[in-house]
């Protein structure tokens, strides 16, 4: 949502590109490497905050109710989820790239 949302405030930007002689690739190229970088720091964010959510959660358990939690989430684990978080946003890339590449120079440039 947010690419999408990044891809139609540039419209000019992109149809400007694509008038100076950037191809429609190079124009996907761009956005899947914004997603890229916006997807592996949300990634790396979301399970670094899971990781510490999880810890704390185990950790008041134990000292509020005596209770004792062993967490079996192993690093391996923890790479499994990241890459299915990374691969699931470089997929919500789709739209925006085909937005992207499908834009019209003339009418772009006309109407912005």
């Amino acid at each position: 949502m947010i690419m999408l949302m990044a891809v139609n405030e540039r419209i000019k930007d992109i149809a400007i590109k694509r008038a100076v002689g950037w191809s429609r690739y190079r124009i996907a190229a761009l956005i899947l490497t914004e997603t890229g970088i916006i997807t592996f720091c949300g990634t790396l964010l979301g399970l670094l905050l899971g990781w510490a959510g999880l810890s704390f959660v185990i950790d008041s358990l134990r000292q509020d109710v005596g209770f004792f939690i062993e967490s079996t989430l192993a690093f391996r684990h923890f790479i499994w989820i990241g890459l299915g978080g990374f691969a699931i946003g470089m997929a919500g890339s789709a739209i925006p790239i085909y937005y992207a590449t499908q834009v019209h120079v003339v009418k772009a440039l006309k109407y912005e």
